[in-house]
């Protein structure tokens, strides 16, 4: 053989192992992102429930605030509404988006939640009384038995979200947007309160905000809420802790 041919037969193995090599160590590469990626969604994670839990101990402590809870809850459910949730890519796209944390049973009693971004969220079970949730987005969100007496909702969006069996007593529901497909028993909604706003010296209702024909026969039962701006006050001269049973 020719020294000309070992030369092609030489540089021909030498291609080769370096295709071998650069294979492997995009294999590698995308072997230690992953790893990489992953510890970042556990420590955003561990971060966002070191909040949570901060929260719980101000809660217990009977005080009023944000400590960073709205960042941490919309941190751990910002993939709760992706469209494919539901579907069989689930099974394939929640490897990479993780942050569907379920919250059931929280309870944050007087904490402030306006404006928080939750849809999709699992916050059922929960006790948020006396709280504040003005203009919070809870589009899908699961509140099934969830606690909300004396509660501020005005504004939220609750588009499609399950309030089965959520006491609603005294929860100001001003604005609130509710859907079709919102749901929620009239006679909870009976138990909620809406403000009022003085319109050309007359007063008027700022009822909840819906298409649906089912809650606009409701709308006008909803009653005013109290003249004491201390709702939360007021609970245990009308059973409210109980939801007024």
């Amino acid at each position: 053989m020719s020294v000309l041919g070992n030369w092609d037969q030489l540089m021909a193995r030498a291609s080769k192992s370096l295709r071998n090599v650069g294979i492997s160590a995009v294999i590698v590469t995308v072997i230690g992102y992953w790893f990489a990626y992953q510890d970042r969604i556990d420590a955003r994670q561990e971060r966002a429930w070191d909040v949570i839990r901060k929260a719980l101990d101000w809660s217990e402590g009977k005080k009023w605030g944000n400590v960073g809870q709205v960042a941490a809850v919309e941190t751990l459910t910002r993939d709760c509404d992706r469209w494919w949730r539901g579907t069989p890519l689930r099974y394939v796209l929640d490897f990479f988006f993780r942050d569907c944390v379920s919250l059931k049973s929280l309870s944050l009693m007087r904490m402030d939640f306006g404006g928080m971004k939750a849809a999709g969220a699992d916050l059922s079970w929960g006790y948020f009384a006396c709280g504040n949730f003005s203009g919070a987005t809870l589009v899908r969100a699961n509140l099934e038995h969830t606690y909300f007496m004396a509660t501020d909702l005005s504004g939220a969006d609750l588009s499609g979200a399950n309030l089965s069996n959520a006491c609603l007593f005294y929860a100001n529901v001003s604005d609130t947007i509710l859907s079709d497909d919102t749901k929620i028993d009239p006679d909870s909604l009976r138990k909620a309160c809406v403000m009022q706003e003085s319109k050309n010296g007359q007063l008027s209702r700022r009822e909840i905000v819906t298409t649906s024909a089912r809650f606009q026969a409701v709308a006008k039962q909803i009653p005013v809420c109290p003249e004491d701006p201390n709702r939360c006050g007021l609970l245990d001269k009308v059973k409210g802790w109980s939801c007024g049973q």
